[in-house]
């Protein structure tokens, strides 16, 4: 029949596949460690960052603690107790370590190792409990080597110890009962010129023109005349007056380092005890230049100061030289000076050092007093120099 050609056509057919015992247990495989592997990726980004940031955590505190703890061990005479129980404070209460271990490699160095407890997130799955992780830092407290503002830029003369001093280099005490005054007497006027070696028995055998500038007879000179300190003129452009008052006021912008010839500012400026004076009445503390060698090129134009005096094997020296002048000073270290009291013309201050010297006439030299202190200020840099009691703490591992 025509149409029934249709029976000849080739018929579709639809097969339906049912996936079988194993192929569905190789699925389930699968998905296991892909779970696995997404949880231990997770475990590693959440958990391992945690980690990160508690140990860059613990290294601020192990830092923090080591330069607090550095401070105490700086002077004559380190305190580690005092030095442990800051480290700890730093470390575990202002910073949050866990745990702080405390140990003092030397005198003067200090080491702090801080932990921080982290409970993991998704480690925790795995079996892990606390997670500790530590940080170490170590700090010292050394000499300073470099200095800027604020400087009083005055050279101090630095003799070798006398009398007992506290510092093993120069013949300076520290603290309130020693009491240095300062005065702006011209070293050729023999009337204000201080005995050496000091008196220190109490006796008057001297000469009648000179003055015994050691008031309590400890063997070291109370007094600083002329001869024993001078103006500095720091970045060698030919000072004045109103240069070095600037200096004292507002900071000297450079850095005065050790082992630098510095030259010295000619005449004796009067408006720089009035400079000082309008820094009270809290006086600041202000560092001081420390000289330990004093040279003067017009007595031998061939030879420089720094040829002049070897200081091998310590570093070369450098100069800061200033046109027209001879005489240069040896920065050999750095002091922290205490202002308590200034006397200028017209002054009604009750000074209690320049009472001691007799000076109650108002013709009298101008005075300032104060006392060494053994300390860190923010301006001074580590280096190179004598200990005369301003530091610098620093980490150094």
């Amino acid at each position: 029949m025509k149409g029934d050609h249709g029976s000849n056509m080739p018929v579709k057919k639809t097969f339906v596949l049912f996936p079988s015992d194993k192929q569905t247990g190789q699925v389930l495989v699968i998905f296991v460690f892909s779970l696995i592997a997404l949880m231990a990726f997770l475990a590693l980004v959440l958990d391992g960052g945690m980690l990160m940031l508690r140990r860059r955590e613990a290294q601020v505190a192990a830092d923090a603690g080591s330069l607090a703890g550095a401070i105490p061990l700086c002077g004559s005479s380190p305190d580690t107790i005092e030095a442990e129980a800051r480290a700890q404070e730093y470390a575990s209460i202002q910073n949050s370590a866990s745990a702080a271990a405390v140990t003092f490699p030397s005198p003067a160095r200090i080491s702090v190792k801080a932990s921080i407890d982290q409970a993991p997130a998704f480690l925790g799955l795995f079996g892990y409990g606390i997670i500790t992780v530590d940080a170490n830092a170590s700090a010292e407290c050394i000499p300073a080597g470099g200095a800027t503002g604020p400087i009083l830029p005055m050279a101090w003369n630095c003799r070798p110890p006398v009398g007992g001093s506290e510092s093993p280099d120069c013949a300076l005490e520290y603290g309130e009962d020693n009491l240095y005054i300062v005065m702006d007497s011209d070293p050729a006027d023999e009337s204000l010129t201080c005995i050496y070696p000091p008196n220190s028995n109490g006796t008057d055998e001297f000469e009648s023109g000179d003055m015994d500038c050691d008031i309590d007879d400890d063997g070291i000179d109370d007094v600083i005349d002329g001869g024993n300190r001078g103006w500095l003129d720091l970045d060698g452009g030919n000072g004045n007056a109103s240069q070095t008052n600037n200096w004292i006021s507002e900071g000297y912008a450079g850095t005065v380092r050790t082992y630098t010839w510095v030259p010295g500012s000619p005449g004796v400026y009067a408006s720089s005890f009035h400079e000082v004076s309008d820094l009270g009445p809290d006086f600041p503390q202000l560092i001081v230049p420390i000289f330990n060698e004093f040279c003067n090129e017009t007595l031998d134009p061939e030879v420089t100061c720094a040829e002049k005096y070897s200081h091998a094997p310590d570093p070369e020296d450098e100069t800061v030289y200033a046109s027209g002048l001879s005489f240069y000073y040896h920065i050999s270290g750095f002091a922290i000076f205490q202002i308590t009291c200034v006397y200028t013309q017209g002054s009604d201050a009750q000074c209690p050092g320049r009472q001691a010297l007799g000076f109650n006439n108002p013709g009298d030299p101008k005075t300032f007093e104060g006392y060494f202190v053994e300390g860190t200020l923010p301006d001074l840099d580590p280096g190179l120099g004598d200990d005369t009691g301003a530091y610098v703490v620093r980490l150094y591992r």
